[in-house]
């Protein structure tokens, strides 16, 4: 690429930059307020110390819950191989879906993408949106790589401000800051030169998390001949801690021509690709197709909303119950200072002056003066009784309770607090099925999102395994084993260089949404069904979460069939004369 078309470039991507950055600029300020009531800080400042500063949180347990609830389901992947079937090649593509379909789970037991999801559940609570990345991670697997889900953070994405999901945004950015050590991972292709010019361009960290921008405050004040910057104690900046340099990653769509073949057609068609332009320190790093390197045409992300109302950034959840949290606050804190006040109540005595004319504040403990003259029978010295707070309060704060409960779609009974009365197993199923409708609505989004997500991974996986491999897997009952995967496993087995192809397949995720939320209504489902001799005791035993169930049946099947044996045995035994 010439110098001219260089700088274009950069120049139109840092138009994308700033306007996707304005754009999301109208959501800061609801990010950190949603952030103070999840982290329990909605109070950044008291103005008196005396009063009560109550912070009862419910926004957490509502939130943990419901993350909790989330996951709780065992999340299951299942793919299909693209092919004509009973052709020569469908047996084998289908024993490599079994085998990606190991790799995956595996990736999602032990790895770290269940906990990038829960992080990502996190984000949408506070941000609306949660984003995560499909990467093929150079590290990992000593060096030889592997597919990895990340999460990404809302403050590090800009998003085009037209976009709605993941099918209509023209353009997504993501910014973050890596060491130059990482940058060199990342981008070996790198020069010597190239990371020496880089260096101009690092941010530095400093001990207290400020900016190295500003001045280093060294001296409290002039010393005679010094040259330096001074300030009062304690306003130094700190040591120097870390060294960084800001990298943008542009995902842009263009569109493509190509000319056709058929005369019966038009001479040429016109599709959407993405392309991928990596940018950093003024210098672009990465200029590919997103063809080239996932082998599928889309850009890497997946995006989950507990709510999908047509906006990228969804209704984040923090936002509906943070009023309510703020009204709470408010009432016991009330009640915390009449108790206060109660306890150590206010004075009031004579003076011979008369009181002062300041206002006075109620405030436990405090002294009030009158004057001798408004000593009577009806004022004088003694203990100030403080009003009584009437039983509403405490049923408004119920009701507010009751109101996040509901905004959340999580009851006390999903939090764990036991109904009143004596209710049977069925009723307290019931009871939860019917809560739960919510639940299952944003599980059928989180579906949406895993197969997109898990899809780009399994791509990665059959795109880059060329290199033979041994992978420690989980098996289907959950038992640990191995697997051995020859060099380009997950590609047809032709011949042919031109014709060598990898795997193309369609991965269906099942995340709960299409079963009973609770754990016990499903137990009792498949007891039900057993004593209908609907299912056989295997099923029965994956839904108590047995391991082993497979072994554990056909120990059972191999015991009744040797006591059958020993039965007609011993029958045929007394049949003799």
């Amino acid at each position: 690429m010439d110098l001219e078309r260089e700088e274009s470039l950069k120049g139109e991507l840092w138009t994308y930059y700033t306007t996707a950055r304005r754009a999301r600029q109208a959501q800061i300020e609801r990010w950190k307020v949603n952030l103070r009531y999840l982290k329990n800080r909605p109070n950044a400042n008291v103005s008196n110390e005396y009063l009560p500063d109550i912070r009862e949180n419910e926004i957490l347990p509502v939130i943990s819950s419901r993350v909790g609830w989330m996951t709780d389901q065992e999340v299951e992947f299942e793919s299909t191989p693209r092919a004509l079937p009973n052709s020569p090649y469908f047996d084998f593509f289908l024993h490599q879906c079994y085998n990606l379909d190991a790799l995956l789970k595996t990736a999602w037991e032990l790895g770290s993408w269940a906990d990038q999801f829960k992080l990502m559940f996190f984000d949408t609570a506070w941000s609306g949106t949660g984003i995560v990345k499909a990467v093929w991670d150079q590290s990992l697997f000593e060096g030889i790589g592997d597919a990895a889900v990340r999460r990404v953070s809302p403050w590090d994405f800009y998003p085009d401000p037209a976009a709605t999901s993941s099918q209509d945004g023209s353009y997504y950015i993501e910014e973050r800051r890596v060491t130059l050590e990482e940058l060199e991972r990342l981008y070996p292709q790198l020069s010597a030169r190239d990371f020496e010019d880089m260096r101009e361009y690092t941010i530095t960290t400093m001990s207290d998390g400020s900016s190295a921008t500003q001045p280093n405050l060294t001296n409290p004040g002039a010393l005679p001949g010094g040259t330096g910057t001074y300030g009062l104690p304690g306003q130094g900046l700190g040591t120097e801690t870390n060294y960084g340099i800001m990298v943008r990653e542009f995902w842009l769509r263009q569109n493509e021509r190509e000319e056709l073949d058929d005369e019966a057609l038009n001479d040429e068609t016109v599709y959407d690709t993405w392309r991928v332009i990596v940018v950093a320190a003024n210098k672009i790093l990465l200029d590919e197709k997103a063809q080239d390197l996932y082998g599928i045409n889309t850009h890497p992300y997946a995006f989950y909303r507990d709510e999908d109302i047509g906006d990228f950034w969804g209704l984040p959840l923090i936002s509906q119950l943070a009023p309510l949290q703020k009204a709470i606050n408010r009432l016991l804190s009330a009640q915390q200072y009449n108790a206060e006040l109660s306890g150590n109540p206010i004075w009031m005595e004579a003076k011979g002056t008369g009181t002062g004319r300041t206002l006075m504040t109620s405030r436990p403990g405090q002294r009030l003066e009158i004057d001798n003259t408004q000593a009577t029978a009806s004022i004088k010295p003694g203990w100030v009784s403080p009003p009584q707070m009437p039983q509403q309060v405490m049923e408004l704060i119920q009701f507010y309770i009751s109101r996040i409960e509901n905004i959340s779609g999580l009851s006390g009974l999903q939090k764990g607090t036991p109904p009143p009365g004596r209710n049977s197993t069925q009723v307290m199923n019931q009871v939860q099925e019917s809560g739960f409708v919510r639940v299952r609505s944003s599980l059928r989004n989180l579906e949406k999102t895993l197969r997109r997500s898990i899809t780009l991974a399994a791509t990665l996986i059959a795109e880059n395994y060329t290199t033979s491999r041994t992978v420690a897997v989980i098996g289907p009952d959950g038992e640990k084993t191995s697997l051995y995967l020859a060099s380009r496993s997950f590609y047809s087995p032709t011949g042919e260089k031109d014709e060598v192809m990898p795997l193309r397949f369609t991965i269906d995720v099942n995340a709960g949404s299409k079963m009973s939320t609770s754990r016990q209504a499903q137990i009792a489902e498949a007891d039900t069904l057993f004593a209908m001799h609907a299912v056989d005791s295997e099923y029965v035993l994956r839904a108590h979460r047995v391991k082993n169930a497979k072994q554990i049946t056909q120990r059972m099947q191999q015991q009744a069939q040797m006591m059958a044996f020993e039965a007609a045995l011993a029958g045929g035994k007394k049949k003799r004369p």
